[in-house]
């Protein structure tokens, strides 16, 4: 619906963009200046363009004020009007404040006399709590938890939008840089820009016909953002699913696209609907908490894997030992023993040799992955085709030769219909059977020891499942490295228990 403005009546209406992209003053502030003169406003802008991080600078201000006085000859004249109402915006006087770096934001709601723009009786805000792709620093990070603590305490808590716009911004757009335009829809859906619909939304559009892309979209998306406020936790296509405590939804995604794999598919969706069934009624108490709903879900993600690498026989072997560890568990600890085996398991048994990658590139789950990536939607007429290089490398003579040949993915396809018939021995590279076999005999040891001593077996664990979730995981360590970040001492010759 159009938005109420909120000053409308105002003599004069000041906003303070903290950050912005784009030459000066800042698309925002250029889609506020068209739109101020479609108005009939007298607009000023006044800028400050030092870097303050990759493509965006410091801050930009714009004043409106009521068309210029005519004079006796009906000439328009600024006798004393910039004087009056000078561009830069005085202590606290900001009627609007638009914060998209979190930095720059905390100057302009900061007691410095110099830059403080905010004033809780005055100026109604809308900003970005969240840190950009280039602001993962402590200083960043920590800059950006003060602003939900203080955001409202400076600004009219009524009419102030303070959220993580740039997650939100990523999960849409795949990137943040239009988080300026998602701030500024936001802020004139609030009632915060005196101007009309029509006003905003030609000015947006001019933006975008220089060659500033998605800014239509991105100013729609800021007035969606703020008469829906869950589409702030909706920062993944898979939202509901992971909402889905029970993990149905799941499941359900799981086997239809089980059911659609090949020709076999639909036998192998019932033999993986009984499995999954059967293992997660084994498995109670992870529903207990956030975290054991987390590892159901990595559970039968995992469970599934396991059944496109290596077919029911390593899913069932995969489910029984998770089944076995968490009989060995407690309840005391809400089974933490068996939330951190289950993706390090999976890790180590899901060898990412040549067939199963193919077999993943090829899935369904991927084609779904990528189509959500690149937002392509099939209402509006896109079409997505992929595309794969296939480098063929030969050294002979001392010498390389390589061969690049694109295609469509026929090759792959190919490899994922016989990865079925390769034996499992075959398969793998001898470090990753190492760690294969190191990781297997660990939840082994623990399976038959957790009982007795289940602290120590489940900080070990808990080691193992940090590793696996770092960065790099564990594939590119030695058995050796990886015991000692594990168990901490390292052994050599053959790995007894």
């Amino acid at each position: 619906a159009p938005p109420r403005p909120l000053h409308a009546q105002h003599g004069a209406w000041r906003v303070h963009c903290a950050g912005f992209r784009g030459e000066s003053p800042g698309l925002a502030a250029m889609a506020l200046v068209d739109a101020g003169h479609a108005m009939g406003y007298h607009v000023q802008t006044v800028y400050f363009a030092a870097p303050i991080g990759p493509g965006r600078k410091a801050w930009s201000q714009v004043l409106y004020t009521h068309g210029h006085a005519e004079d006796s000859r009906g000439d328009a004249s600024t006798s004393g009007l910039d004087d009056v109402m000078p561009a830069e915006i005085p202590y606290g006087e900001a009627d609007l404040l638009i914060g998209a770096d979190g930095v720059e934001t905390l100057r302009a709601i900061g007691p410095d006399a110099a830059l403080r723009v905010a004033a809780p009786d005055r100026t109604t805000a809308v900003i970005n709590s969240g840190p950009l792709e280039d602001q993962f620093d402590e200083h960043s990070v920590e800059a950006c938890r003060r602003l939900e603590e203080v955001g409202p305490l400076v600004t009219q808590a009524a009419h102030a939008s303070i959220g993580d716009f740039a997650v939100a911004c990523r999960a849409r757009f795949l990137t943040d840089r239009v988080i300026d335009m998602v701030l500024l829809g936001t802020a004139f859906q609030n009632g915060c820009i005196p101007v009309t619909v029509e006003a905003m939304e030609t000015a947006v559009r001019r933006l975008e016909s220089r060659g500033y892309g998605r800014c239509v979209d991105a100013f729609e998306y800021g007035r969606r953002l703020a008469v829906d406020q869950r589409l702030f936790e909706r920062t993944h296509a898979d939202d509901d699913e992971w909402r889905d405590a029970s993990g149905q939804r799941l499941l359900r995604r799981l086997l239809l696209e089980t059911r659609k794999s090949g020709w076999r598919g639909r036998r192998r969706a019932e033999k993986f609907r009984a499995l999954a069934t059967e293992a997660i009624a084994a498995l109670p108490g992870l529903e207990s908490s956030e975290a054991g709903h987390a590892g159901r879900r990595d559970f039968l993600v995992a469970l599934h894997r396991c059944l496109t690498w290596g077919g029911m026989p390593l899913a069932r072997r995969y489910s029984d030992m998770i089944r076995a560890l968490h009989a060995a568990d407690t309840a005391a600890a809400s089974y933490e023993l068996t939330r951190c085996a289950i993706r390090p398991l999976a890790e180590g048994l899901l060898m990412r040799d040549l067939l199963h990658l193919a077999a993943m590139s090829t899935s369904l789950e991927h084609r779904r992955r990528t189509r959500d990536r690149l937002a392509v939607r099939l209402a509006r007429g896109d079409i997505m085709e992929r595309r794969y290089l296939n480098r063929i490398e030969v050294t002979a003579l001392g010498k390389r030769y390589r061969l690049d040949v694109r295609t469509s993915d026929w090759p792959a396809r190919i490899l994922a219909i016989i990865a079925p018939l390769v034996p499992e021995r075959f398969r793998g590279t001898a470090a990753e059977k190492e760690l294969r076999d190191y990781v297997v005999g660990l939840v082994e040891r623990a399976i038959r020891s957790a009982s007795d001593n289940p602290k120590q077996w489940t900080a070990t664990l808990g080691r193992l499942a940090d590793v696996c979730e770092s960065t790099s995981g564990f594939r590119d360590l030695s058995v050796s490295e990886l015991r000692l970040r594990v168990e901490g001492f390292t052994t050599t010759g053959s790995d007894a228990d």
